[in-house]
């Protein structure tokens, strides 16, 4: 199976379905990562800096862990906008490597760029058989994000755990992702009966005959 997780910066697609991606990695399925943006920005409300060289270094660090190979995009961080050039360029990757299931940002995330990815995404896909949403934060959303797709990463948590490490850089001004991340898994592993889960709000399923 051919796999295609699509996020905005370095560290989404980890927080968001890191679990799902390892247990694809653990079938044998071949796994490709689109980063949108360079993922370097300054802050003006912490100070915190994080510049493009290091967001992309942590990024190939935890595509190795997934054995993934990931595509960086050349799109500046905080601008992203469901452009035509957007679309395009989402466009031509998925016609490349013409996965047979696609993870992508939801729609309602708060953060404008998560946003402007799901919509481009969503277009690029439009073709694409098996298309799940997830969120990379613990915000609120707008629409609900309404899981209704659950996965079980029980044996792949510690390992989602790891490939959030990988993220030094983001780790400082949010120390608090791993307890967060856990006690959502949690709370979505109660939901199937399993210790730990990553959920997801469905697209697209189209199952075969």
């Amino acid at each position: 199976m051919k796999v295609l997780a699509i996020g905005a910066h370095f560290d989404d697609v980890e927080l968001g379905c890191g679990g799902t991606l390892l247990n694809h990695l653990k079938k044998g399925d071949e796994l490709n990562i689109i980063i949108i943006t360079k993922s370097g920005y300054i802050s003006k409300v912490n100070m915190h800096e994080r510049n493009d060289k290091i967001a992309y270094e942590e990024g190939i660090k935890s595509a190795k862990l997934l054995n993934a190979n990931l595509i960086r995009g050349d799109f500046e961080t905080l601008k992203l906008t469901a452009s035509l050039e957007l679309v395009n360029y989402l466009c031509e990757q998925v016609k490349q490597i013409n996965p047979d299931i696609v993870y992508t940002h939801f729609w309602g995330d708060q953060h404008l760029d998560h946003q402007a990815v799901a919509k481009a995404s969503l277009i690029a896909t439009r073709n694409t058989k098996r298309v799940l949403a997830y969120l990379s934060n613990v915000y609120d959303t707008i629409p609900d994000f309404k899981p209704n797709y659950f996965v079980n990463i029980s044996n792949s948590f510690k390992g989602k755990m790891s490939l959030i490490n990988c993220f030094k850089s983001e780790l400082v001004t949010h120390p608090q992702w791993q307890k967060q991340m856990k006690a959502i898994s949690q709370i979505y592993g109660i939901k199937i009966g399993k210790e730990f889960a990553e959920a997801f709000q469905v697209v697209r399923i189209i199952e075969e005959e």
